[in-house]
């Protein structure tokens, strides 16, 4: 028992080992200082030949696409709901629309309209 156990410690410190190579290939710039031959020739591929940069290029266009259009639609509901409460706060001053009218209008929740009127008595 006291051999399996032994076995199973070397298994475990042999994978940290694996582990901190690993770590220490994705800090290298240069692939030929890579402990991994496949790590180091698909970071060679992508960096140094003509295909895989022009790969690399498409995939950050993608990821930049990606984020412009999160962007937009962040930004697209923030100021909807921006332009919401302002209405609210409007119609709220006039006085003349119930919390419910105003929240239906409005689209936003009732409990935001109500919170909006507590804030403008305050």
């Amino acid at each position: 028992m006291a051999k399996m156990e032994m076995n199973r410690q070397e298994e475990y410190l042999n994978r940290i080992d694996r582990l901190k190579l690993m770590d220490d290939d994705f800090h290298c710039i240069k692939s030929e200082d890579m402990y991994s031959k496949v790590l180091a020739d698909e970071v060679k591929y992508l960096k140094e030949t003509e295909g895989g940069r022009g790969r690399m290029c498409r995939i950050l266009e993608e990821m930049c696409e990606e984020v412009e259009k999160e962007t937009a639609e962040r930004v697209e509901k923030e100021t909807a709901e921006r332009v919401a409460k302002e209405t609210a706060r409007s119609l709220l001053a006039l006085g003349k629309l119930s919390y419910e009218d105003i929240s239906q209008g409005t689209g936003l929740p009732l409990e935001v309209v109500e919170e909006l009127a507590a804030q403008k008595t305050a």
